[in-house]
């Protein structure tokens, strides 16, 4: 079979956040855990997969408004194994200054610790936490758990420059983001017919 090209699918099923879900997840979050409230806003916010955002320390993140407020993505916490640094929005800031002081966390550490062990929470931790959540928040199981918030900052920047993209979401190249995360809504593709094409009438 060495050579043979194996057949792709044209249309992949490629779950994408659903209207409000975010927000009612949001809501219910903090009933289910601190770690998970902070889990969500920190992967709906950077756009990072989950693997990513359990694994960060302390010491990755900058919450000094002088300094721009940002956070390192070590290398070998990644899947592409490139080390980048990226600005944190208000909302992530504000989540992690509420969990340092809720912990009185000083120093170097996990941001979400395993409870017996010296090592990041488990991710099979994190689903369930989702389960639970999705029951409290009376939502349908739809597929995609963490994974959505990454496609769904991807389709939010589409009008910014891919370069900058690339870097914000940590993808190894433009041409994933574009063929595998981005979907352009129909607002943003008429925002860009009425800006490249004139005033021209889309039915």
């Amino acid at each position: 079979m060495r050579g043979a090209k194996i057949p792709r699918e044209k249309n992949v099923c490629r779950p994408r956040l659903q209207a409000g879900e975010y927000e009612q997840m949001l809501a219910v979050a903090g009933k289910v855990s601190p770690l998970f409230e902070l889990a969500l806003v920190m992967c709906y916010e950077t756009g990072h997969r989950l693997n990513s955002v359990r694994q960060l320390r302390w010491q990755d993140v900058d919450l000094r408004a002088e300094h721009h407020e940002t956070v390192r993505w070590v290398g070998e916490r990644q899947k592409t194994k490139v080390e980048h640094v990226t600005p944190l929005t208000p909302e992530a800031v504000t989540a992690l200054k509420r969990e340092r002081a809720r912990r009185a966390t000083i120093g170097e550490g996990w941001i979400f610790p395993a409870t017996r062990s010296t090592t990041a929470a488990d991710r099979g931790l994190f689903y369930k936490w989702w389960e639970k959540a999705q029951q409290l928040a009376e939502l349908p199981d739809h597929p995609g758990r963490f994974h959505k918030f990454r496609r769904h900052l991807a389709s939010r920047l589409v009008p910014a420059p891919l370069s900058v993209v690339q870097v914000l979401g940590g993808w190894e190249s433009p041409h994933v983001v574009v063929r595998v995360y981005q979907h352009a809504s129909i607002e943003q593709q008429r925002d860009a017919m009425s800006q490249y094409l004139g005033q021209a009438k889309v039915g």
